[in-house]
């Protein structure tokens, strides 16, 4: 990949413009708790600790999300729906142990980490607002993006913006990556075919 690629903001942002729209809720909601915090509650170093840790995680929360989602393409309905469970299960027992480590040695409040995990449900079901609030702020990338691939300014008729080698390349890694994630269900399922 070109640095020059690589640091291109805008197609950064088209590539991954609903987990950057994530981003924004959760930063956003983040903010307001933040406000809520300084205004009604007392021991703010105590309690926003807390709160930034719950945001980083509501953040990591957002990204390995899409992450699980592409891993999914591909697979077959069965499979899909395996590897979305697993990610959940996965993200619901680190924010369990993010909330239970605080709670277990009172470093920092695990109420307000709760509040800052949470932030990520908030900025989902913000998320149609947050559109529209970028779609206006930003332009709207996607018509211009479809323009340009009609138009033939760019090498790719990929939605995404991957060229037709860089593709390839990403169909070989997920069908390599496919194949792990079904050895690895097909052992889940014999391991837990005993208990049923």
């Amino acid at each position: 990949m070109r640095i020059g690629k690589a640091l291109n903001l805008k197609e950064k942002w088209g590539q991954h413009k609903a987990l950057a729209e994530l981003f924004i809720g959760i930063a956003a909601a983040g903010i307001l708790i933040l406000a809520v915090l300084l205004i009604f509650f007392d021991r703010f170093l105590y309690r926003s600790p807390g709160l930034v840790l719950g945001l980083i995680s509501a953040a990591l929360g957002a990204w390995h999300m899409e992450h699980t989602i592409i891993s999914t393409y591909g697979q077959d309905e069965k499979n899909a729906i395996m590897i979305m469970r697993l990610g959940a299960v996965k993200r619901y027992l680190a924010a369990l142990l993010i909330i239970g480590i605080g709670a277990y040695t009172g470093f920092y409040d695990p109420i307000s980490t709760f509040a800052g995990i949470f932030t990520l449900k908030i900025a989902a079901y913000a998320a149609p607002w947050t559109h529209i609030i970028t779609e206006k702020v930003c332009g709207s990338d996607g018509m211009q993006a479809k323009a340009d691939i009609k138009d033939n300014k760019v090498d790719s008729a990929d939605f995404f913006g991957y060229s037709d080698e860089e593709r390839r390349q990403l169909d070989e890694s997920l069908k390599k990556k496919n194949k792990a994630d079904q050895e690895s269900i097909e052992k889940m399922r014999a391991d837990f075919s005993k208990y049923y």
